[in-house]
């Protein structure tokens, strides 16, 4: 009976913290008026097509309280067919904190060399490889920003900036998103259903960590490809893309995002697959040269109208549909500068909004995808295991690398022979990312003198706290026993054995990817 009692105690708690959450979110959204037209024109949305807006709010931004948010005056408008066009929010991070990111981009941050930021554009702006053959391994930033990239040298301090600036947005800008879009809730409620899930509790903002860049647009007006100049959008689904300004340069207000509109297609919003094909159709036409456009700086060009703009304004975000077509505004050239320091800085940054709780695992794995680096795979675990995920530690690559991923998948992990964490283990991330670098020795004896256990016949250095190898215990050379490195003739035959194996699965892996990449060639001639 007492059982009973707590177990309905228990239930009313939590459906009395559901129905406060929504109560919560609803509130703030009630604080917000959405009024009919367009915003006023000192607004920091500029409507250059009037008729195209049909709802738009104005006023301060009643998000989150937390210490490093100082967000004051926003806008927001939505289009004529009530999808949401642009969220700008004003002063979003207090002045301490922006330069703290600031700082991190200027001297924390990888940048692109000038050769790198250009080697992207040739040939149209197509995929290409680095003359030493490590194109494909490279781990710098591949798309068609039409300037200088930087990223984080750790991947904490870039999770914990898209984390701050989250933070300060809320998940009010999903459900702004949601107010006048007829589609976007059918899609909310079609995705949480399909999940056996109520829409009701999941209105979320979730970061893409690996999708995030600092840049400095500086391509001349000349060099400026039809990719650039054409209209693009950053994903055919719905989700959003933003830009904060950290230049405090007030002369970059004349630059910014253009919203636009396809003049052949009338597209704006890629919202389904119809959209899709149309635009991709539209795509391909255009791949013959034209002269070049430069940059948008009017009320548009050969391929699209501007429909809004929004201005760069230091400590500005622009929160927009990333399905949404747009480019960069620019107008005063001599402003272009690949040096970060004296160009338009800005925090490129993009979000999921339909994430089920069921696939947050799955989603968190494809935003940390990770590498070899223990010290990042740590942070990446940190991440998953906050949020009630586990993580799996391995040293495969494909299917069985590393990931973040269900509690209940822990059996799959040890099978993929990897190291589990959760809540409920005992070890930790940092005790696993530790582990990791027991991975890094590739001989028995150098296994064993760094404390770690050998694997002679998976040629594994694991750490002491795996009792087992993948292949079973007759190959293990504990770190105590590391003098039979040299003198167990099993331990040395099953060493010779593993390292054969070994050699034969790199042989067919360097012929698979040698198999890929003239796929790859191929597939780019046949654009030629």
């Amino acid at each position: 009976m007492v059982h009973q009692k707590a177990g309905f105690f228990l239930i009313l708690i939590l459906w009395h913290s559901a129905l406060s959450t929504g109560h919560r979110r609803r509130k703030l959204l009630d604080k917000i008026k959405i009024r009919p037209g367009p915003p006023p024109d000192d607004s920091a949305i500029s409507i250059l097509d009037v008729g195209f807006v049909k709802y738009h709010a104005v006023g301060r931004w009643p998000g989150t309280k937390a210490k490093h948010c100082c967000a004051a005056n926003f806008t927001a408008a939505w289009d004529i067919d009530g999808d949401l066009l642009a969220i700008v929010i004003d002063n979003l991070l207090c002045e301490q904190e922006l330069q703290r990111h600031r700082h991190t981009a200027l001297y924390r941050s990888i940048w692109d060399d000038e050769d790198h930021t250009y080697w992207r554009f040739e040939n149209d702006g197509k995929r290409q490889y680095h003359a030493n053959g490590t194109g494909l391994s490279d781990d710098r930033y591949r798309g068609a920003f039409p300037g200088a990239t930087g990223r984080p040298s750790q991947f904490q301090v870039k999770h914990n900036i898209q984390d701050m600036v989250t933070s300060c947005m809320g998940d009010l800008t999903v459900q702004l998103a949601l107010a006048k879009s007829k589609r976007l809730r059918w899609l909310h409620r079609q995705t949480h259903y399909a999940h056996g899930q109520s829409p009701s509790r999941y209105v979320k903002i979730y970061p893409n960590y690996f999708g995030a860049f600092f840049a400095s647009i500086c391509l001349r007006p000349e060099h400026v490809l039809p990719l650039q100049s054409r209209p693009h959008t950053d994903s055919s689904s719905y989700g959003f893309a933003s830009v904060l300004t950290l230049t405090p340069d007030a002369r970059f207000s004349n630059s910014g995002t253009a919203l636009t509109r396809n003049r052949e297609t009338g597209i704006s919003v890629v919202r389904d697959q119809a959209d899709a094909e149309q635009f991709a159709q539209w795509h391909a036409s255009t791949l013959k040269p034209y002269p070049a456009q430069g940059y948008l700086n009017g009320s548009g060009n050969i391929y699209v109208d501007i429909v809004a703009k929004v201005p760069n304004k230091y400590n500005r975000i622009a929160l927009y549909l990333r399905n949404r077509l747009h480019a960069a505004y620019f107008e005063d050239a001599s402003l272009l500068d690949c040096d970060p320091r004296k160009g338009r800085l800005t925090y490129n940054a993009f979000y999921d909004i339909f994430v089920p709780e069921k696939k947050t695992c799955q989603e968190l794995s494809r935003h940390f995808a990770t590498n070899s680096n223990p010290w990042t795979m740590r942070a990446i675990c940190d991440n998953c295991v906050r949020r009630g995920c586990g993580f799996c530690f391995t040293r495969d690559t494909g299917s069985k690398a590393s990931r973040c991923t269900a509690a209940s998948s822990a059996t799959q992990c040890e099978q993929d022979n990897g190291v589990w964490i959760d809540d409920a283990t005992l070890a930790t991330c940092k005790d696993a990312s530790i582990g990791t670098l027991c991975w890094d020795h590739k001989d028995c004896q150098s296994c064993t003198e760094n404390g770690c256990s050998w694997c002679a016949d998976a040629q594994l250095c694991l750490p002491e706290s795996r009792l087992e190898c993948p292949l079973g215990n007759t190959g293990m050379v504990p770190a105590s026993e590391g003098h039979r490195c040299r003198s167990d003739s099993r331990i040395l035959a099953l060493d010779a054995i593993g390292q054969d194996r070994i050699r034969r699965e790199a042989s067919k892996a360097q012929q698979r990817a040698g198999e890929e990449i003239e796929a790859l060639k191929k597939e780019e001639e046949s654009f030629d």
